[in-house]
């Protein structure tokens, strides 16, 4: 069975399961997916079981970062769109998820958040994902308090960065789904969320708007991070393979238009203050609560010399961070 959408099954048992896949029967879990997908299907594989090991079968195109987990897998399919997952032992030592484009992009958006929270107190940020963006902003932005979010299964992942990290001004992940009201905290003096608009579906970006307009101090600004479109296109060829990719997989994903944000965004009284372009086509938009006047797409405010040209782009569905990474 192989599909061009991922398709999950929880086996209580080897019954009915492909000759051969067989791990913890009681436990294992195994996804089929297309050979272009395994990258992503192996990164979401990872948080559905936190700490345990995504394994490919013989044959399989060999993109998975052992750094997502240890367990372990007692056997191997024969075929090559197969994976096993098998979650880790009660005593398993935590390991940390590791998304090689935040590496590439935490750079370039703390430059941008620098100058953004500079009198900020807190961040909230929707969608902490692997947690390796919240411990490298707090620790380039040490006034403040970064508070982060998630769904449970990504909470682990999170919990070892933040461990390893060892500092005081990053707080363990809330328990935040957007489209469940109401969210944990009442308010923050500012918000930052990465690769979330494009995975989650429309609905779920309407409730991250609306929810932020209920916390967000008055002036307080969101910092959102991504691909996006502007006035019906997209801003390069990538994107635009990217967004096909997305709607392939789950026809509620894409990449969305700013125009559309910008509509959502008015409903809340938020205005859009900034655009700032960064690299592999990915923008950084930043929505001001109470801004009078919306500064547009190509405006001055977001001239090249605001822009940051180094990074790339990484991860989430729902508010969780689940495996679709633009290009780059």
């Amino acid at each position: 069975r192989s599909s061009s959408r991922l398709q999950w099954a929880d086996r209580a048992s080897t019954s009915g399961a492909v000759p051969g896949v067989w791990a913890d029967a009681n436990t294992a879990h195994t996804i089929d997916t297309a050979p272009r997908s395994n990258a992503n299907a192996a990164g979401m594989a990872a948080r559905q079981a936190p700490g345990g090991r995504v394994e490919p079968v013989r044959g399989a195109v060999n993109e998975v970062d052992s750094r997502f987990g240890a367990g372990r897998v007692d056997a191997l399919a024969p075929r090559s769109r197969q994976y096993v997952i098998v979650p880790p032992k009660e005593d398993a030592i935590p390991v940390k998820p590791f998304a090689p484009a935040c590496e590439r992009n935490k750079g370039p958006i703390l430059e941008v958040l620098r100058r953004v929270f500079d009198d900020a107190g807190d961040v909230i940020e929707i969608g902490s994902g692997t947690g390796q963006h919240a411990v490298w902003f707090a620790a380039g932005l040490p006034h403040l308090v970064w508070r982060t979010s998630d769904l449970p299964e990504n909470h682990a992942g999170i919990n070892a960065w933040i461990d390893e990290a060892g500092l005081d001004n990053v707080e363990r992940p809330l328990v935040l789904d957007v489209i469940r009201r109401p969210w944990p905290l009442t308010n923050a003096e500012g918000a930052f969320s990465a690769n979330t608009a494009h995975i989650m579906h429309w609905p779920e970006v309407e409730a991250m708007f609306g929810g932020l307009a209920e916390v967000l101090s008055p002036d307080a600004r969101f910092v959102l991070y991504g691909p996006f479109a502007r006035n019906g296109r997209h801003t390069g060829a990538s994107n635009a393979a990217f967004d096909r990719s997305l709607r392939g997989q789950d026809p509620g994903m894409g990449v969305r238009d700013v125009r559309n944000l910008e509509r959502l965004a008015a409903s809340g009284a938020m205005a859009l203050e900034e655009t700032v372009p960064m690299p592999a086509n990915n923008h950084i938009l930043v929505w001001r609560k109470g801004a009078e006047a919306a500064t547009r797409w190509g405006s001055s405010r977001s001239c090249e010399t605001r822009g940051v040209r180094r990074g790339g782009g990484t991860m989430l569905r729902g508010s969780a961070s689940a495996g679709a990474s633009p290009p780059g």
